[in-house]
């Protein structure tokens, strides 16, 4: 799941014009379908561009694939890092 959101992570062209980098991590929760049910930033970049595309690409991203049938939960919570670090 969590490779399917960094399908969807961009570096915002501010970012890049500014020469600014950050992390940020989302809590992300799905139901048994795989579609989107909860998404908020658990640790917060301090360049709110960075929390806003992060929101983006889960938003993107969704619907994912169906919990499998081993997991016993209606839904399912899992932490996704994210980082934005310009190319060298």
């Amino acid at each position: 799941v969590s490779e399917r959101i960094l399908k969807f992570q961009t570096l915002p062209r501010k970012a890049f014009q500014r020469r600014l980098e950050g992390d940020v991590r989302l809590q992300v929760s799905i139901d048994r379908s795989g579609y989107l049910t909860a998404v908020q930033v658990s640790e917060e970049s301090r360049h709110s561009m960075f929390n806003e595309q992060a929101l983006t690409a889960v938003d993107k991203a969704s619907p994912f694939p169906p919990i499998p049938e081993g997991i016993s939960d209606e839904e399912y919570s899992f932490s996704v890092p994210l980082n934005y670090r310009l190319p060298y």
